[in-house]
């Protein structure tokens, strides 16, 4: 699981810094090219893959009975993804405070760089013991949501970040790992699919609010607060819906 959620931030972060240095040597269209074709080369392990038991019929009725049977674990979807997309916004919103047009780049840096040590550094010990740290893990992102509130300098922006990636990283691995557990042989690829609905409204929801405090972005962080707050108590109360 770890390695799931690592190896992208740092394929993510290895390919414009291998592209930026190439550049200046060959050219733009030969980078390029060479992109093109990685990009079409990346397919090909997709030829062997067996899709002959990977076929989904849904039906309105399916996915409402699906809603309705795992619908605590559908509604820790939703909480879950309001405060994984507020983390999205961070970039942003660290733009308006320093006013550069780098510092998103760099803040996207950041947290994916520290995001992908801590996977890795933590990652065997939270695939064993995921459903026990979410509440630690969600109590330690309540924190960094906090300090993104007051955050107006270049370099507590910069600390915050790098701390919240770590937080987050922490509650997503730990997270991501109790919701697989549940669902493991209990057709998973459907869950998989009817997932999207929770992931889709919880970013109308961040984004509705984006859109209603776009003249107190600093506001903006109460949100994932009050949600994360809902999850710990949802936490608490079905909790016990989620597996080791």
């Amino acid at each position: 699981m770890s390695w799931f959620f690592a190896l992208p931030n740092i394929f993510g972060i290895l390919g414009p810094i291998i592209s930026s240095i190439l550049i200046p040597f060959v050219g733009f269209w030969p980078v390029f090219c060479i992109s093109i074709v990685g990009l079409l080369i990346s397919y090909l392990p997709l030829v062997s893959v067996n899709d002959r038991d990977l076929k989904i019929r849904l039906s309105f009725s399916s996915v409402i009975r699906r809603l309705i049977r795992n619908k605590t674990v559908f509604l820790f979807e939703f909480l879950e993804n309001i405060i994984e997309e507020s983390e999205w916004f961070w970039s942003i919103y660290v733009f308006l405070i320093i006013g550069s047009l780098t510092a998103p780049g760099i803040v996207g840096s950041c947290q994916a760089i520290g995001g992908s040590l801590f996977t890795l550094i933590i990652g065997h010990y939270v695939n064993k013991k995921g459903k026990q740290l979410i509440p630690l893990a969600s109590l330690l992102l309540l924190v960094v949501f906090l300090l993104k509130i007051v955050s107006w300098t270049p370099l507590t922006a910069y600390i915050v970040t790098v701390a919240g990636s770590f937080m987050l990283s922490l509650f997503v691995v730990s997270y991501y790992s109790a919701i697989y557990r549940t669902v493991k042989s209990d057709d998973e690829e459907e869950f998989m699919v009817i997932r999207e609905i929770s992931t889709v409204a919880g970013r109308i929801v961040v984004f509705g609010a984006m859109f209603l405090l776009q003249q107190h972005l600093r506001y903006f962080f109460i949100l994932p607060i009050f949600v994360t707050l809902l999850l710990l108590v949802l936490y608490r109360w079905r909790g016990s819906h989620l597996k080791s």
